[in-house]
């Protein structure tokens, strides 16, 4: 059934809801029904009035815009970021929104291959094959092979066969948001992801590697990466990189409400530069 026939029926549902309560104030379950109902109406809406193709534009523009305070946009080339499409790697999707939250993980700027970010960061890693070999068991030791991953981007400095060998070795369903780092001269790298998406949206969250400062839409939270060891305090901001979340995924209800005695490192107030 597509979004109007949805709007009819329920338009339907409502007013034969809405003569019902005029006639009987008192009975509660008629009125629970018509709230639901208006709830759903106003999600189909939504929808149709902010869909992927617009978040889409949204995160071009948010990408090629100076946030506040700075000088430079976000990347240099939002024209290879267009040219990717909302969605890189078509095919069957997993809607998010269904997804119980225990079992949907995120996390981000895993940097495999890439020694000096075991120095930026101050990442307690000792080389890169301990670093690699550390987040693959982390990883492993909470993710099922039914989880489904949201990985924020910025995977690997490696060679495309290195970094697909390892992450082989990852358990779940994995999906990509695509980081500055994932592109390489203008072209994304072939990662062997189960999706990929340039953004992705579901329910009131969209998932993008950079985070979307001063332009996060109206009602909106935004789940990125990027920062590393540098979060900021922006309203409705959750940042997943591995430095906030002890080097392994983190499942939505945590990244919402995470303890801050179990991620120390989140909070600390952002100085200096990324090193995104």
């Amino acid at each position: 059934m597509n979004n109007k026939l949805k709007l009819m029926k329920l338009q339907k549902e409502m007013r034969q809801s809405f003569r019902h309560i005029a006639n009987n104030p008192m009975d509660l379950n008629r009125l629970m029904e018509f709230i639901a109902n208006m709830s759903n109406a106003v999600d189909i809406l939504t929808t149709e009035a902010i869909g992927t193709d617009a978040i889409f534009n949204l995160h071009m523009d948010m990408l090629g815009t100076p946030p506040d305070g700075f000088i430079y946009p976000q990347v240099s080339h939002v024209d290879q970021w267009r040219a990717l499409g909302a969605t890189v790697k078509p095919g069957s999707q997993i809607d998010l929104s269904k997804v119980p939250s225990e079992k949907l993980f995120f996390w981000s700027d895993t940097h495999h291959g890439h020694k000096k970010v075991i120095e930026y960061t101050g990442r307690p890693f000792t080389d890169l094959n301990h670093m690699h070999e550390q987040l693959i068991q982390n990883y492993n030791s909470i993710v099922g092979p039914s989880d489904i991953v949201v990985w924020i981007g910025d995977i690997s400095f490696a060679s495309t066969n290195n970094a697909n060998e390892w992450l082989k070795r990852f358990n779940g369903y994995k999906i990509l948001v695509v980081g500055n780092h994932d592109i390489d001269h203008g072209k994304l790298k072939q990662l062997d992801f189960d999706e990929i998406h340039t953004s992705i949206t579901f329910d009131d969250f969209i998932v993008t590697h950079h985070p979307w400062y001063n332009m996060l839409p109206e009602g909106f939270r935004n789940i990125h990466g990027h920062m590393h060891n540098r979060p900021f305090n922006f309203e409705n901001h959750y940042c997943a990189c591995v430095e906030l979340i002890d080097y392994k995924p983190i499942n939505l209800n945590d990244l919402l409400y995470r303890n801050p005695k179990s991620f120390p490192n989140y909070g600390t107030a952002l100085g200096g530069r990324s090193y995104g």
